[in-house]
C-alpha cells in the first residue's frame, strides 16, 4: 500500500497521529524473508533519494514528522 491522504475526523487527530507514530517506531525491518518482518530494504540510493526528498517536500508544506528521520 502507498496511500497519499488519509482523512481523519478532527476530534481524534491527535489520538490518530499518536497511534500511528507507535506502529511506525514497532515495525520490524529487516530481512523481508525473515518471520515477523513488515517492512525490507529500500532497494537503492535512488529510490532513497526520493523518499527522503518526499519527506522535505511534505516538511515544506506543512506536515510535522513524528518518528523517524531527523
Amino acid at each position: 500500500m502507498a496511500g497519499t491522504r488519509v482523512y481523519v475526523q478532527e476530534g481524534i487527530y491527535d489520538r490518530f497521529v499518536e497511534r500511528q507514530a507507535q506502529l511506525a517506531e514497532n515495525m520490524k525491518m529487516g530481512d523481508p524473508f525473515e518471520e515477523g518482518v513488515q517492512n525490507g530494504p529500500v532497494i537503492s540510493e535512488k529510490q532513497m533519494k526520493k523518499i527522503l526528498g518526499l519527506i522535505e517536500t511534505g516538511k515544506k508544506q506543512g506536515a510535522r514528522l513524528v518518528t523517524g528521520g531527523k
